[in-house]
């Protein structure tokens, strides 16, 4: 006679996946944040290169920020916990912005022909 014995079966352990996962999830929301903080929309990016090459100068970059609509949400928020006289003024000019892209450049070299004064 035979005997049949179960065959066994191998637990997965899912507890290191759920660790893995709060851990690098932080990491990678914060990393894409500074991403998106530091690299320009692709409008912006498109009139800095048409710019850039238009001019034949050597051109650095000095600081690069975008704020879109979830950093100026979360601003919006932040002005609701704090009084101050000129906070209304304030509160309305950050209603009209929904995203904002700037980009401050230094020419190196050669001589621009753009106006600097705009």
């Amino acid at each position: 006679m035979n005997s049949t014995t179960p065959p066994i079966i191998k637990r997965r352990r899912i507890w290191p996946w759920v660790v893995l996962a709060a851990v690098l999830t932080p990491v990678l929301v914060l990393g894409s944040a500074a991403y998106s903080f530091i690299h320009l929309d692709h409008d912006a990016e498109i009139l800095r290169r048409h710019v850039m090459k238009d001019d034949q100068s050597d051109w650095e970059t000095r600081v690069q920020l975008n704020i879109g609509c979830a950093t100026l949400a979360s601003v919006r928020g932040f002005l609701r916990l704090i009084q101050h006289e000129e906070l209304d003024e304030i509160k309305m000019v950050l209603s009209a912005v929904r995203h904002a892209s700037v980009g401050v450049y230094e020419v190196r070299s050669g001589l621009s022909h753009l106006p600097t004064n705009i």
